[in-house]
């Protein structure tokens, strides 16, 4: 990670990252081949069509540095109950855009409103077993908001600092089987102040999608 990033202030962090991820203007076309892990999806599953879905990589200023904000999924949820991730679920008929869906699944399961929210970029959009095409859209939240969880859609709203999430001596991996593939997915160690929920599967990737963004050149 680059020094000017490790070294600054979570201003000076926010801006290098927003300098560093992609512009919100590229979100609206990606072709299927460009959609990381479709291809694995495609042979080892057999889903041939995925739907749009977006999730909310939402940072979060403290005295500490910057904290990243992470849900765990209600045990009632259909798919991936249980499971530590960012807020945000399917694009609907009536989203104007995929960030305009991550903005109201974060106030849904969150109840932190649009107001309180800055959107910054996005990643690449991601393939899931699911059968979704996830965009991670990158945002800025203030700190002085307030959780209002929906228990119907988690069970517990926690943070984790980035530069801990950023940190690959954190990670180990874990082989999980895929119809006829196997494939390593990364999974964050578990870690009582920092990730007292195991942190794995497609939001560890997309965190790994993050920094490998803030590692590049230009």
């Amino acid at each position: 990670m680059s020094p000017d990033f490790q070294q600054g202030d979570a201003a000076s962090q926010l801006e290098f990252i927003e300098h560093k991820i992609l512009p919100l203007d590229v979100v609206p076309e990606w072709g299927c081949e460009e959609v990381e892990n479709a291809s694995l999806m495609r042979e080892a599953l057999g889903i041939m069509e995925f739907r749009d879905a977006a999730v909310l990589i939402g940072l979060i200023r403290r005295a500490t540095g910057l904290n990243v904000l992470l849900t765990v999924r209600a045990e009632a949820m259909r798919s991936h109950a249980g499971q530590v991730s960012f807020p945000g679920g399917r694009v609907d008929d009536s989203d104007a855009s995929v960030v305009h869906a991550a903005l109201r699944e974060l106030q849904e399961e969150t109840g932190i409103p649009e107001m309180l929210v800055r959107p910054m970029g996005v990643l690449p959009p991601m393939a899931t077993i699911s059968g979704y095409q996830v965009v991670p859209v990158v945002a800025e939240i203030e700190s002085d908001h307030r959780i209002e969880m929906n228990p119907r859609e988690v069970s517990a709203v926690f943070e984790a600092p980035l530069d801990w999430l950023l940190n690959t001596a954190n990670l180990e991996y874990r082989e999980i089987g895929m119809g006829t593939h196997s494939r390593k997915i990364p999974q964050y160690i578990i870690h009582a102040d920092y990730a007292p929920y195991p942190i794995w599967g497609a939001t560890a990737m997309m965190l790994q999608n993050l920094r490998a963004h803030l590692e590049k050149n230009t």
